[in-house]
């Protein structure tokens, strides 16, 4: 596996995105998060910049991005010097295909970890 671009979007379609997600980095993890972490340069806001609401909690190291029209919490953005800078959290739902693909590289990983334990 590599880094593979999926493009994405929230429920009503207003919001589209972009992602190059590393499956191997993401399974390595083994985080079960609903949320993919990757660098700035790997993420394209396509559209729907306008229809956006912004969700701020507690600390100040992110922020959440949804569709104002329909609420799916499609992204984040922070800064944090320990993951490299700046950094986009991707809703892993919201990705074409990428829920199944990441869902699929997990449990291999499991699996195979299952299997040299015994």
């Amino acid at each position: 596996m590599s880094t593979r671009w999926y493009r994405g979007s929230c429920q009503c379609g207003r919001v589209k995105i972009e992602a190059a997600v590393d499956l191997e980095a993401h399974t390595a993890k083994r985080s079960a998060s609903p949320y993919v972490l990757v660098r700035s340069s790997a993420f394209r806001l396509i559209c729907g910049e306008a229809d956006l609401a912004d969700q701020q909690f507690g600390t100040i190291i992110g922020l959440n991005r949804s569709c104002r029209f329909c609420g799916i919490r499609v992204f984040g953005k922070g800064h944090l010097a320990k993951l490299g800078g700046d950094f986009c959290a991707v809703a892993v739902a919201s990705l074409d295909g990428g829920a199944e693909e990441i869902a699929a590289a997990e449990e291999a990983v499991a699996a195979f970890e299952s299997e040299a334990a015994q």
